[in-house]
């Protein structure tokens, strides 16, 4: 009986070590596919994986997320919701569930969201947490916790392009020009192909009237496909033009 018994049980150890295994594999597969931006295919995978493992956190996860770029905010929003619910101590899915409802601008229940993650002990990624913060206190007008919010994640990694190019967005909206000049060229520094970035670049210099250095950046913009770059060019950059 007792042999039959650790037979059994080894069984099982073996099972369970082969439907881990398989899980993991397809939710690599699944992060291959989301690389790729084939967010179908890497959701059926999550979704095998987690009819493996209905428990598995990166599965639940991706699953969120994979929904949430595919703009179901309504499913994302539901499965955010039930595995906050049941690991309450997993700061991802508070994460994930700030994001959402950003997205459907209820910017107070972001931010509940967000704080709850800074509370919490031993959180990661603080600067993803504290730059989308800024932007919930930025959409209800919050304007100096928002600064602050952006300055924080910055701080902890300063090589965060978002961040600059939130906190010049902010700066121009306040009217402090040279102040987003100066955030717009640190995130073009750190991703100098950024259509938007350049562009808003190029309107801070020309609300400065440094009609030189605009045209510079509304021509970078232009040819990365921003449509009102373009617009500038022709309209106020005529001599910057090939004859």
């Amino acid at each position: 009986m007792k042999f039959a018994l650790s037979v059994l049980m080894l069984v099982f150890i073996m099972v369970s070590a082969f439907g881990q295994s398989k899980a993991e594999q397809l939710l690599a597969e699944a992060d291959k596919s989301l690389k790729s931006t084939r967010y179908d295919e890497a959701l059926v995978k999550v979704e095998e994986a987690l009819n493996l493992e209905p428990n598995n956190l990166k599965g639940l996860q991706l699953q969120i997320y994979i929904n949430f770029l595919k703009e179901d905010l309504k499913l994302s929003l539901e499965l955010a919701e039930k595995a906050v619910m049941n690991h309450p101590q997993e700061s991802e899915f508070y994460y994930l569930r700030g994001l959402i409802n950003n997205s459907r601008q209820k910017f107070k229940k972001a931010i509940e969201d967000f704080d709850k993650i800074i509370s919490m002990p031993g959180a990661t990624e603080l600067y993803k947490v504290y730059l989308n913060r800024g932007i919930a206190n930025m959409n209800i007008l919050e304007y100096e916790k928002a600064t602050e919010d952006f300055s924080k994640s910055i701080e902890l990694n300063n090589n965060n392009a978002s961040a600059y190019h939130s906190r010049g967005f902010l700066n121009y909206q306040l009217r402090d020009y040279n102040a987003a000049v100066q955030d717009f060229e640190k995130a073009v520094a750190i991703n100098p192909d950024n259509a938007e970035t350049n562009f808003n670049l190029g309107m801070s210099y020309f609300r400065l009237e440094e009609l030189d250095n605009a045209c510079v950046f509304f021509q970078k913009a232009c040819k990365a496909g921003n449509v009102n770059a373009c617009k500038m060019v022709l309209m106020e950059c005529a001599k910057y033009l090939p004859e």
